[in-house]
């Protein structure tokens, strides 16, 4: 039932046809997974679906996400949440519930148990929600991953990232973490990049789309030096540039747990992807490189060809390396 498809497109559910849905949902107690994203459901369903997500005892994953619920739908939402014992996937990104409503998410999941996925990206939260999130995940052990993409930060982001740093010290339950453009600058990601030194459990971690330049791109491979645990990094659309390329390539010499790297759009030039050529021919357990937006060279290219060849681990990249005339080059590889 999700609007964007084809057979729904011009004809998206509105809330008195989510509550009619989810009263007929409600006598069916097989169903596990319900996605009515990009719909036109607002704040007068709001009810129906928080007395749906109270009483039905087999709910696992609920998807409204790119909807109209704001603030107050989502308080109404969170009363049902609170007493949910099953459902483990919410998604709600895209419905501008606002600061109050990421609030209130954050105070319910210090009484839910079950939840494991939360997604609230693009949900115009404020810096307030987000403290709240890292503060309740300080003690919540059932959390795994967390998406916070493009909240409305107007102040206290350095103070956002000094709270995940303290949350990632202590927590051993949270896996992925999402907090891509979050407008982090460099001074502000050495809390993080500390505390993810001492870390043992975080998996993947999303840092698409900020502020960081050349020492935080730096303080990224410092860190992968020393971690043990990270497998997926997302730092595409950044600015690492080639020195911060190059300290994530000399950590990659020795990492063996990274999987997944991503460093679209960085401003990297022959430096650093050259670097990041040569950590190719040693390291086996890169599966996935993303590079393309980078400033490749001719030399840079042919670095990269010759770490392909080598790399018999790798299985997925987005560019290919071409020769024109014997002058290699890259192009955009679409998989």
């Amino acid at each position: 039932l999700v609007g964007r498809s084809s057979e729904l497109f011009n004809n998206r559910i509105t809330d008195l046809q989510c509550i009619a849905l989810l009263e007929v949902l409600e006598a069916i107690s097989t169903v596990e997974t319900i996605n009515i994203s990009y719909n036109r459901i607002g704040d007068t369903a709001a009810s129906a679906i928080s007395r749906f997500l109270e009483a039905h005892d087999a709910i696992k994953t609920f998807d409204i996400s790119f909807n109209r619920l704001s603030t107050e739908g989502m308080t109404t939402i969170t009363n049902g949440l609170r007493n949910n014992t099953t459902l483990q996937v919410f998604n709600v990104s895209g419905n501008p519930i606002g600061n109050e409503g990421g609030m209130q998410l954050a105070e319910m999941l210090q009484m839910n148990n079950s939840m494991k996925a939360i997604h609230l990206n693009d949900c115009e939260l404020g810096a307030e929600s987000l403290i709240a999130f890292s503060t309740v995940l300080l003690t919540n052990v059932s959390l795994e991953e967390i998406h916070l993409s493009n909240p409305r930060l107007a102040s206290l982001q350095g103070e956002t990232l000094i709270h995940f740093a303290t949350m990632l010290l202590s927590n051993t339950t949270l896996i992925n973490l999402d907090l891509s453009k979050n407008k982090i600058r460099d001074n502000q990601l050495e809390h993080l990049t500390e505390a993810l030194k001492r870390n043992k459990t975080l998996k993947i971690l999303n840092l698409r789309g900020n502020e960081i330049a050349v020492q935080g791109g730096m303080m990224i491979g410092r860190m992968l030096k020393i971690n043990k645990a990270l497998t997926n990094i997302n730092l595409s659309a950044n600015q690492i540039g080639d020195y911060g390329c190059h300290e994530i390539a000399q950590a990659l010499q020795t990492n063996k747990q990274v999987v997944n790297l991503n460093i679209c759009y960085n401003g990297v030039g022959a430096l650093g992807l050259t670097s990041l050529a040569a950590a190719l021919q040693n390291n086996t357990t890169i599966r996935s490189l993303f590079v393309w937006g980078n400033k490749f060279t001719p030399e840079s290219a042919d670095a990269m060809a010759v770490a392909f060849k080598t790399n018999e681990m790798l299985e997925e990249t987005d560019i290919v390396v071409c020769y024109v005339d014997g002058v290699a080059g890259v192009a955009q590889h679409n998989g």
